[in-house]
C-alpha cells in the first residue's frame, strides 16, 4: 500500500501569507484608482506614448537583469555559484523589500542574505558591495524611465 503524501510543514501558513501579500498588493493598486477622478485618470493614461512606455519597461527589465548579473559576479568571485535565474529571483524579491520597507537598503540586504542562506551561501561570502550596485542600477532604470515617459 503506498504511503500517503505528507504536506510540507508550514505550507499552509506560507500559502496564507502569500495570499495575504497578494491581496494587499492588489488593494494597494486598486485603491488609488478607485478614489481618483476617473475622467482625469483616463485623460492622463491616454496621453502616455506607447513607445515611451515600452522603452521604460524594457529599460527597467534590463536594469534588473544587470543588477542580478552584478550580484552573481560578486558572489561567484566569493566562491558562491548560483544560476542566473536564481539571482534574478533574489534581486526582484530583495528590491521589492527595499521599496516596501524604507531602511536605506538594509531590508533588501537582509532578504538577500536570507535567500542566499537558503541556498547554503554564508552572508560573509556574498554580501559585500551590493548596496551601491543596487542603488546605481535602480537609478539608471529610473532615469531611463523618466526620459522615456516625459511628455514633449
Amino acid at each position: 500500500m503506498p504511503e500517503p503524501t505528507r504536506a510540507e510543514p508550514g505550507g499552509g501558513k506560507r500559502r496564507a501569507l502569500v495570499g495575504a501579500a497578494l491581496a494587499g498588493g492588489v488593494a494597494l493598486l486598486v485603491l488609488p484608482v478607485a478614489f481618483s477622478d476617473g475622467r482625469k485618470l483616463l485623460e492622463v493614461v491616454s496621453s502616455v506614448r506607447l513607445e515611451g512606455l515600452t522603452a521604460a519597461v524594457i529599460l527597467t527589465v534590463l536594469s534588473y537583469l544587470a543588477m542580478s548579473r552584478s550580484y552573481q559576479g560578486i558572489a561567484c568571485a566569493a566562491g558562491a555559484d548560483l544560476p542566473f535565474r536564481q539571482w534574478v529571483r533574489i534581486t526582484l524579491v530583495s528590491n521589492t523589500a527595499n521599496y516596501l520597507v524604507t531602511s536605506a537598503g538594509l531590508s533588501g540586504f537582509a532578504v538577500r542574505m536570507l535567500l542566499l542562506s537558503q541556498h547554503g551561501v554564508s552572508s560573509g561570502r556574498a554580501g559585500g558591495g551590493d548596496s551601491r550596485i543596487s542603488r546605481a542600477t535602480s537609478r539608471i532604470g529610473q532615469l531611463g524611465s523618466c526620459a522615456c515617459l516625459t511628455p514633449q
